[in-house]
């Protein structure tokens, strides 16, 4: 009853399997579809870095890296959109044969899809034609466009106005040909996007109905007269949207006097501001039937102007009617700044957009200026010594004073080498004193050569150096 047999225990090893790929139904080129692959390792041994790639008629369309388990399941999903007609999808695990496995034979899987022709639907969704405009401006509409089958190669958007068969035109080519529509190309499937498309000639006032119109076309950009790119739905390639068309009758303007760069703290600035009207009369507040502006009544209001100190409004009033394209109104303000700093003056006319003008840029006017404390004055004290050198440094002062020097010292040896020896008695013989308007006298002294003395003759006493002896 014994049974004996011989048992050889291999090496572990992975069986990689490709075991499923699942397309999804009915794919139609142009339009993506999901695909899934499901690989699992049936083998004993774990493995890592497992190369994993996709193939649509040879082209890569999907390279992985993959870690599976011993006994593991996993799916791979990826997204495709169709391009070829019929194509073969091919996958495969382990390409370049790194692992050692059981079975070799079954990494791969291949399949001839059949794939339907694309089906096209343009739609216009939705249109954003902003505000009202004034006559003579461009209107741009954006307009929102979805694709919902299959990849649109071409399209166009082209405006239509009120009842028109004639699409506005959109600009000019290089040999000044008119172009009457906005080309686009490739419009994937579920792809929203945003087109901009213009009316150019807004020379009429009122309100008109404006009507967009898409349409795919061919690769020379016409409509395409090939069944494989008609859209299947055309009743969402159209959408109307209305546009107020204003005219532009009022324009005012703002203009602030010469300020100063700088005043002092507490000084009283003057601001003058003009307020002025370059187009229709305006009146905010005048009856219907005021038309002369210059002579309106006290009642009829003109526009606002307002003054802003740092953005803080200041002061407001309103003008008188402002006249038909010169009419103009001066208001003088007056501001005192508390604090010293830098400060923007603003003068603002019409604030509160009140009155519907083409142009609201010229609306403000502005500078700054800047607010110091008051210099002080000072008086200037030169020192003495200062005061002294610089005389002595003054030619006209000093040459005058050798000039005298030299001629003392010369009457001084004059008078020595004499040959009255008394250089003294010139004070009483001389007859210039009274040529220079002085009373001609005596000296009352004398000098003795031969003892060195000046004698005092009216007393007799000897004056020596020092005094009298």
């Amino acid at each position: 009853n014994n049974f004996s047999f011989h048992v050889e225990i291999l090496g572990s090893k992975p069986d990689l399997v490709l075991e499923n790929m699942d397309v999804g139904p009915n794919p139609v080129r142009g339009i993506p579809s999901d695909i899934v692959f499901t690989v699992s390792n049936k083998g004993a041994l774990d493995v890592s870095n497992c190369r994993f790639e996709v193939r649509v008629d040879g082209e890569l369309i999907l390279l992985l890296n993959l870690s599976l388990e011993e006994g593991q399941v996993q799916n791979i999903s990826t997204v495709y959109t169709w391009e070829q007609i019929d194509p073969i999808v091919s996958a495969n695990l382990d390409i370049n044969d790194t692992f050692d496995e059981f079975d070799e034979n079954n990494n791969g899987v291949s399949r001839l899809l059949k794939i339907a022709s694309p089906e096209y639907d343009l739609a216009i969704t939705s249109i954003d034609s902003g505000d009202p405009v004034f006559r003579g401006e461009t209107v741009t509409l954006i307009v929102k466009v979805e694709n919902k089958l299959a990849v649109i190669p071409f399209f166009r958007l082209g405006l239509y106005v009120n009842d028109s068969v004639s699409p506005e035109i959109q600009g000019y080519n290089e040999t000044g040909d008119p172009l009457f529509y906005i080309y686009q190309e490739n419009l994937l499937y579920g792809e929203i996007r945003h087109v901009s498309i213009f009316w150019k000639h807004t020379q009429v006032t009122g309100q008109f109905n404006l009507t967009v119109i898409a349409d795919i076309v061919d690769i020379d950009n016409n409509t395409s007269t090939d069944k494989k790119l008609k859209d299947n739905n055309f009743t969402n390639n159209k959408l109307n949207t209305t546009i107020l068309v204003k005219p532009n009758d009022y324009q005012l303007f703002v203009e602030l006097g010469n300020l100063p760069g700088i005043i002092f703290l507490n000084d009283t600035l003057r601001i003058e501001v003009s307020a002025i009207n370059f187009g229709k009369e305006i009146c905010c507040e005048c009856p219907y039937a005021v038309v002369d502006m210059a002579n309106a009544s006290d009642v009829c209001r003109g526009a606002e102007i307002a003054l802003y100190i740092n953005g803080v409004e200041e002061q407001i009033f309103q003008t008188k009617p402002l006249g038909r394209v010169n009419g103009e109104e001066i208001r003088v303000f007056y501001w005192t700044p508390k604090a010293i700093g830098s400060y923007v003056i603003e003068a603002i006319i019409d604030p509160g957009k009140i009155i519907d003008e083409y142009n609201e840029l010229d609306n403000r006017a502005s500078v700054e200026v800047n607010v110091t404390l008051p210099e002080e004055e000072f008086d200037t004290v030169t020192p003495s010594g200062k005061e002294d050198s610089s005389l002595i440094e003054e030619p006209l002062v000093w040459v005058p004073l050798i000039a005298v020097s030299a001629a003392g010292l010369g009457m001084f040896i004059y008078g020595r080498l004499g040959d009255d020896d008394d250089y003294l008695d010139y004070y009483e013989d001389s007859d210039s004193a009274s040529n220079i308007g002085g009373v001609s006298q005596q000296s009352g002294f004398r000098y003795d050569p031969e003892t060195g003395e000046t004698i005092d003759v009216r007393t007799g006493e000897i004056i020596q150096q020092g005094g009298k002896k």
